[in-house]
């Protein structure tokens, strides 16, 4: 990829605050979305605003992003999580990361750009410091193909496969 690839999309942007408008949005997608209910455990983090702030207790680096009205197009974040100890004999990342695009923004483009500006920006600003360093990792559930193409286009490695499902690393 070169570097115009990776920025976003004309009419995105990338916010870092949660205002009260995109926590209802966030909260509103969620509950109304069933890709995301069956990939992953957002309903637990984000149907609600207490569980968004329970959740949000948590050192995290979030992106938001929305188009040019302020609509919420897709949510991410980072946080300091090493990878599970069974693995870490193969490697030591320790900065877990997660991307959602809701509807009806998929497939239009907008989750490599948007995933290679969160991790473009991570390296650039280093919120956890030297655990940069020790790379990122993800766990995508096993049903879910899509993810992973677009997590191996952003450069992931698979590293190995279990009941909990796949999981990638990227080295910095």
């Amino acid at each position: 990829m070169n570097e115009a690839s990776l920025s976003l999309p004309h009419g995105y942007i990338c916010e870092r605050n949660m205002t009260d408008a995109f926590l209802k949005q966030l909260i509103e997608r969620t509950n109304a979305d069933e890709e995301v209910q069956k990939f992953t455990s957002d309903m637990c983090r984000f149907n609600t605003e207490e569980a968004y702030k329970s959740w949000n207790s948590r050192r995290r680096s979030i992106f938001i992003l929305t188009n040019a009205h302020g609509v919420l197009c897709g949510f991410g974040w980072c946080s300091q999580k090493n990878i599970p100890n069974h693995l870490q004999p193969r490697s030591n990342a320790s900065l877990t990361l997660a991307i959602r695009i809701y509807p009806p923004f998929r497939g239009k483009g907008l989750s490599i750009p948007f995933f290679m500006y969160m991790i473009r920006t991570l390296e650039r600003e280093k919120p956890f410091g030297k655990e940069h360093e020790r790379g990122y990792w993800i766990r995508r559930r096993l049903n879910n193909e899509v993810a992973e193409k677009v997590y191996k286009a952003c450069g992931f490695t698979e590293l190995t496969r279990d009941a909990e499902g796949v999981y990638l690393v990227r080295s910095v």
